[in-house]
Parts: C-alpha cells; sequence; structure tokens
C-alpha cells in the first residue's frame, strides 16, 4: 500500500472517531447538567444563574459576599443595618409559563442561621403569582451548618409571574441569614441514584484525575488504532481493540447506552481491519 494513502487514510479514520466520541460525550454531558433555574451567586453579584427574568430585587442589608463559609466562593447574606429595621428582602421572579411542570421537577436551596433570636426569622418564601408560601423558615435554636431544603413541583403553582423571596427579619447587627446554591431543577438532574443503575465500572468523573484518564485512554485508543491500520499490524490493532473494550466500560460513568455503543464501533473497527 502506498505511504502516503495510508497516512491519510488512518488521518481520516482518526477524525472520524474522534468526531463521534466527543460528540455523544458532549450530548451527553449536556443534557446531564442543564438545570431550568439555577443561581449559585458564584459571579459574586445579583445577576448570577440562569432561568431568570432580571436581577435580585431587593432592599436592607442584602450582600453577596465570600464571608462566613460559603458553599462555594460567594453566597447570599440578608443581616440588619443599625437603622433598617426590616433587615434584608430579596426577590427575583421567574417565568415558568414555557416550561411543562410534573412530579420530577423539584425546587432546592441550602440554607442557614446565624445568631438568631426568638424574635429572629430567616424566611425563605416562594411566590406562584397569586400568593405567597413559605417554603421555609429558620429562627432560634435552627442556627446549623448549611442544609439542603427540597419541595415537590405537585405542592404549588408554577407560573408566568412566580418568583422566589428571600426575607431576614432579623433585629440585630450580629444575626444573619444565608442562601446558596438554588435549583428549580428535574429532581434526576439533583439526585443521580433516583435515574441511574448500578453499573459494572462505576467511576467518578467530578474528579479530575479520572477525566484525564479518560482522554488518555481515548487517544492512546486512536492512536494505537490509526499505527495498526497505516502499518498492518495485527498486534497494534489488537492492543487497541482491548484499549477500547476498557474505554467502553469507562463510558458507563456518563450512560450504559453510550457504552454499548462504543464498543459495537470497536468491534466494527477490528472486523474492518480483519476482512483486509
Amino acid at each position: 500500500m502506498n505511504f502516503k494513502k495510508g497516512i491519510k487514510k488512518t488521518l481520516y479514520i482518526f477524525i472520524y472517531l474522534s468526531i463521534i466520541v466527543l460528540t455523544i460525550l458532549s450530548a451527553t454531558c449536556d443534557a446531564y447538567i442543564e438545570p431550568i433555574v439555577y443561581d449559585n451567586f458564584e459571579c459574586s453579584g445579583f445577576d448570577c444563574g440562569v432561568g431568570w427574568l432580571g436581577d435580585w430585587v431587593y432592599s436592607g442589608n442584602c450582600e453577596v459576599t465570600d464571608t462566613n463559609s460559603p458553599i462555594e466562593a460567594y453566597h447570599l447574606i440578608g443581616s440588619k443595618f443599625v437603622d433598617n429595621a426590616t433587615g434584608c428582602i430579596a426577590e427575583r421572579k421567574v417565568n415558568f409559563s414555557n416550561y411543562v411542570i410534573h412530579e420530577n421537577i423539584t425546587l432546592e436551596f441550602f440554607a442557614k442561621g446565624w445568631g438568631l433570636e426568638i424574635t429572629d426569622y430567616c424566611s425563605y418564601i416562594y411566590f406562584d403569582g397569586y400568593e405567597n408560601h413559605t417554603l421555609l423558615s429558620l429562627t432560634e435554636g435552627d442556627e446549623r451548618d448549611y442544609q439542603s431544603f427540597r419541595f415537590s413541583s405537585g405542592d404549588y403553582n408554577f407560573s408566568e409571574n412566580s418568583s422566589f423571596i428571600f426575607f431576614a427579619d432579623v433585629d440585630g447587627t450580629q444575626d444573619y441569614c444565608y442562601l446558596d446554591d438554588f435549583f428549580f431543577a428535574d429532581i434526576s438532574l439533583l439526585n443521580n441514584e433516583t435515574i441511574v443503575e448500578e453499573t459494572p465500572f462505576e467511576i467518578d468523573y467530578s474528579n479530575l484525575s479520572n477525566v484525564i484518564l479518560l482522554f488518555i485512554l481515548l487517544f492512546a485508543y486512536l492512536g494505537v488504532m490509526a499505527l495498526g491500520f497505516t502499518f498492518k499490524n495485527g498486534g497494534f490493532v489488537s492492543f487497541g481493540f482491548f484499549i477500547g473494550i476498557v474505554l467502553g466500560f469507562m463510558l458507563s460513568g456518563f450512560n450504559v447506552f453510550l457504552t454499548l455503543v462504543f464498543i459495537f464501533m470497536n468491534i466494527v473497527v477490528i472486523w474492518n481491519f480483519i476482512k483486509r
């Protein structure tokens, strides 16, 4: 076989397989992490997140800050100015009219209070377009580290005039209410156990080293296969096939169907080599 033709054909195979694998990975990841409404305050302002209608509108002593142990780098804190008896009131609107609300849709946020007395309240309120619903109220004795609170969409109406209200009704300058990591999303995005079955090769892809290992194996697979087809070397192709099987099981961390597709593609590649 002409050496230039071999290199050209190998390059085509490399590009073809790269596009297929990376496209599938990209589509799988994007579908998995996108919520309907989200705000973690990580832009360090009142305009973070996605899915909202406008920014947080607030009055009183409301602050997005990195002090007092946020979940990540920033969170929303409500307290009290000396001359302000209302503490902090912050509200952000969201239009739910474009979404199909069903039993899997869930509202979740993280909250905590600090230095609260019997007259202090940290209130987390949902406005359904017609009336307020107090989802959570923290007061004296409820001081704690951040905890998540989850509410089912079946308990409330969701309309084009909906909003979420954060109210720090405190009377002292050292009394604080906190809000972080607000979600309104499919419950399966927040709790993997509800939709992901046990896989024989479970890998935590939140760990950067595992992601790096995945891509090292991917390019090792493509490189070994390219060498095998270029020089018609069955040893390289067999080794590449083995790497491909391991890689296929690793992809089950994203989706079992992705594993089946990759292994099938791997079998097709080695079958084409055998026929030649």
